[in-house]
């Protein structure tokens, strides 16, 4: 017998109650996704790339006001410099190059909305993302 979501998961710092993922088709303008979370709830973010090997400069991530990371390239391979970053449990990457600029997921506050950014210009590529909303 299978269990619903919320039963299955329990304890811990987050427990998932919804996974949601999708794309971004361009142009995109200034914040291109706000996920604000229902009451009592937090967002995790899961996933954050572009396809191989396309990047998007200038792309923020945040909850609220803290910015996470700062107008930097969203990539779908080779995370690795100070100027590439994605989100995820996997990237590919060549095996000289581990993916340093490679995060497992973001998590917010209680209420606190996700929000991506573009900086300047519009959005030229797809942009991938997964998130969890959760308690």
């Amino acid at each position: 017998m299978s269990e619903l979501l919320g039963s299955a998961f329990s304890g811990g710092e987050f427990t998932p109650r919804a996974a949601i993922s999708g794309n971004l088709t361009p142009p995109l303008f200034g914040d291109i996704l706000t996920i604000t979370p229902p009451a009592g709830q937090k967002v995790r973010l899961t996933h954050l790339s572009t396809a191989t090997p396309s990047d998007e400069s200038g792309i923020s991530v945040s909850f609220g006001a803290s910015v996470l990371v700062s107008a930097l390239a969203l990539t779908g391979d080779n995370p690795s410099s100070g100027t590439r970053f994605s989100v995820g449990n996997y990237q590919p990457y060549a095996a000289a190059t581990p993916p340093a600029g490679n995060f497992q997921y973001f998590t917010g506050k209680t209420d606190e909305p996700l929000i991506i950014n573009k900086d300047i210009g519009g959005t030229s590529v797809t942009i991938y993302y997964g998130y969890e909303i959760g308690e």
